[in-house]
């Protein structure tokens, strides 16, 4: 006992043993947040919901959901097409985000937002056959920016099985934030450049506006197997107007969503126990909004034309049945523009299969208004005070 004593007391652990606590209360004080890279899932997170928080708009209308809504939804054109209607409309949809970092985005702006009185939940339709008890790493880094009770108390409830490394990661912030202090530290000048270009950037009401520009009409396919086929030949970068129509991200994000859309997840061993998971934990994410009297309208965005689902009216007969049980035969309202951008240019509205560029998103902003104004006009957007 005496040795151990000694050792303990020994400046050769002492200091050490010092400045990993004293580093791990800097970390956990919040203030390392301001210099994570900016567009990393952890950072996207807190930017999100501190411009919401700060911003200006009033919304009575919130939009919740993944990337697809991220990058499908103009904020500010949709409400400038809503205004008529005296409606306002905010997006906490965020890139990667699963049903657990929604909910606790909702939780962390709710409220500071008492006027939301209605949620679009944006769902692609195939999600619930690819949920798992295993939190996967973007949302891992997503939901340790949360309060810890809050976090813990939601992945009991979503039934998450988390590991002894799980642990580490949501408590201790210098296992959470060591890759960012990795990068931080091998290249701090990049790092703050960063930095410095976000900080100039002018205040905004919305979290983000779409600017991408290529599109998959540069591949020149007219199925999921063209597309895979053209990419070993080589795409032109260069149009004959000497602008840039693509680059090694676009080429990338394009070849790998059509792989991924050659998959059905209905296929996958175990797909109706993921199934029956995913909606349990849409169940406890509608309850906890409809009890603070909020409408949910659940949202079928649209993908790719490439995509071609056979099983398209098995998952929507699906969905209708859980939604059912879900809201407990209380009237459903759902919008489905999963075909809404049908037609010939429909390559030219997609940045790759699942995700729309500038023009795209522009175009289903207002697909998404004309449904709004559709239930509006039938009472059935905004619940009665």
């Amino acid at each position: 006992m005496k040795e151990l004593k000694k050792y303990f007391l020994d400046r050769r652990f002492l200091f050490p043993a010092g400045f990993l606590i004293l580093f791990e209360i800097f970390m956990q004080s919040g203030i390392y947040k301001n210099f994570l890279r900016p567009r990393s899932y952890a950072a996207n997170v807190n930017h999100i919901v501190k411009t919401i928080n700060k911003s200006d708009l009033r919304p009575n209308i919130l939009i919740l959901g993944t990337s697809v809504a991220y990058q499908g939804i103009n904020l500010p054109y949709l409400n400038s097409l809503l205004k008529d209607r005296g409606l306002s409309v905010q997006s906490g949809a965020t890139e990667g985000a699963m049903l657990i970092t929604q909910h606790l985005i909702f939780k962390s702006i709710i409220d500071h937002n008492p006027g939301i009185k209605t949620v679009l939940h944006f769902s692609e339709i195939s999600f619930p056959w690819t949920a798992k008890h295993l939190l996967d790493v973007s949302n891992k880094s997503m939901v340790s920016q949360f309060p810890r009770k809050q976090s813990f108390d939601l992945l009991s409830q979503y039934e998450y099985r988390l590991t002894e490394s799980d642990y580490s990661y949501l408590l201790i912030k210098s296992i959470s934030y060591r890759s960012d202090l990795r990068d931080f530290a091998f290249s701090p000048l990049y790092r703050i450049k960063l930095l410095a270009r976000e900080k100039r950037l002018p205040a905004k009401d919305f979290p983000y506006e779409n600017q991408y520009e290529y599109s998959m009409a540069v591949i020149q396919a007219k199925n999921l197997q063209d597309c895979i086929h053209n990419f070993p030949f080589g795409l032109p970068e260069i149009d004959s107007n000497n602008q840039r129509i693509t680059d090694r991200m676009h080429k990338e994000a394009m070849f790998r969503t059509c792989q991924l859309a050659q998959h059905d997840p209905m296929d996958f061993p175990g797909s109706p126990q993921w199934k029956d998971l995913y909606f349990r934990r849409l169940k406890v994410f509608f309850n906890d909004i409809e009890s603070r009297g909020i409408r949910v309208i659940t949202v079928f965005p649209p993908y790719s034309q490439l995509i071609k689902d056979p099983r398209a009216k098995i998952r929507a007969s699906v969905w209708n049945q859980k939604l059912d049980e879900i809201r407990n035969g209380k009237n459903i309202n759902y919008i489905d523009l999963r075909r809404s951008l049908d037609g010939p240019d429909n390559n030219s509205l997609y940045y790759d299969t699942i995700h729309l560029n500038r023009r795209g998103s522009l175009r289903l902003t207002e697909r998404l208004a004309e449904s709004i104004k559709e239930l509006s006009a039938k009472g059935d957007l905004l619940p009665e005070n």
